[in-house]
């Protein structure tokens, strides 16, 4: 009986997590843009954070630049996790963007995590439509986030290549969905209101 029991639990435990995996993916998929000319102008593109030294957050801020380029959006909002003085996240892409000619920059060095960023996004920063930009395979849950937090969002890809640990990432991401779910239903603040 015991042995049913436990294996009874662990069958509805993955049928959960695949579920709200799936319905993350289904939620988000009709807001993720492929094509440029298919994308609504926002007032901001929102660069969420990653590794500070890495091709991802390169090319997140590098798609942001393209983006602000295009008229796409006006102003660029970089979130990212700067809570250690020898970690930041935040400043290199303010950096490069500068240096690209970007004037309309926002910094968000309290992003410490997806939810953190589109939290802070619309109540610290009050921005209430945005142009996503992050990975494919982050997309999805960033975009169910913002939407369930009230933001009029659009998600634009900035992935370029295949990542280094892009297994690690996908894994990553499907229990980071469970997370996210959490987050809306139990209605979480971040850390840093």
């Amino acid at each position: 009986m015991k042995i049913k029991l436990i294996i009874l639990t662990i069958a509805i435990l993955v049928i959960f997590i695949f579920s709200v995996n799936l319905w993350i993916y289904l939620f988000s998929s009709n807001f993720i843009i492929k094509d440029l000319k298919d994308l609504p102008k926002k007032e901001t593109a929102l660069v969420l954070g990653s590794s500070a030294f890495g091709d991802i957050l390169k090319d997140r801020a590098e798609t942001a630049l393209f983006l602000y380029n295009q008229k796409k959006v006006d102003s660029i909002l970089i979130s990212g996790d700067h809570s250690k003085n020898d970690y930041d996240e935040v400043s290199v892409v303010e950096q490069y963007l500068r240096e690209e000619g970007v004037e309309n920059i926002i910094t968000d060095s309290f992003g410490l995590d997806t939810f953190d960023s589109l939290y802070r996004a619309k109540n610290v920063f009050k921005k209430h439509e945005i142009i996503i930009v992050t990975q494919d395979f982050h997309l999805s849950r960033a975009l169910f986030l913002a939407r369930k937090l009230g933001i009029e969002s659009y998600g634009f890809s900035s992935s370029k290549k295949e990542y280094p640990n892009s297994n690690y990432n996908q894994v990553r991401e499907f229990f980071a969905n469970i997370k996210a779910f959490f987050d809306i239903l139990l209605k979480s603040k971040p850390k840093y209101e």
